[in-house]
């Protein structure tokens, strides 16, 4: 089996942020050229779900026909635009609060208690394919007919 780790791309989190989409949209590129090119993307956060999404758009490629995306945090898919087609791993932030206060609640108790690794659910919420109404049908169409394009 490959080496999966030929597919993992790291960007810089001090990296400004037209280079940082400019350079996440040249790696999505690449990675769809490849012989064997990329079906999905994972996202550790929305911030590069953000940039990813903008990226297809650029070049072109429908999410999540041509393109799955994961994205992994609790922003609401509401807060962000085109979020309902990407699939989401959304954490649960009110269990989230209350594991970690029984943990700083344990840790004031007993000083000496080990230390321990919490796992906390997420909820899964699987990308929706966009499809456009027919009133934004016929306005797209009108406005490309207006505009000299084809669709």
């Amino acid at each position: 089996m490959p080496d999966p780790e030929r597919w993992v791309r790291r960007f810089s989190n001090t990296m400004p942020t037209d280079q940082h989409f400019d350079r996440v949209e040249a790696v999505l590129a690449e990675l769809l050229s490849e012989k064997d090119p990329v079906t999905a993307v994972v996202c550790q956060q929305d911030a590069m779900m953000a940039a990813v999404l903008d990226a297809c758009i650029h070049l072109g490629i429908s999410v999540p026909s041509e393109l799955a995306i994961l994205s992994f945090n609790d922003v609401p898919a509401k807060a962000q635009p085109l979020a309902r087609t990407v699939h989401r791993l959304v954490q649960r932030p009110v269990e989230l609060g209350h594991m970690a206060g029984r943990a700083v609640r344990l840790r004031l108790d007993t000083p000496d208690h080990p230390i321990q690794t919490i796992r906390l659910l997420t909820d899964f919420f699987p990308a929706i394919e966009h499809v456009p109404s027919e009133v934004v049908e016929n306005f797209v169409a009108a406005r490309m007919a207006k505009l000299g394009k084809s669709l």
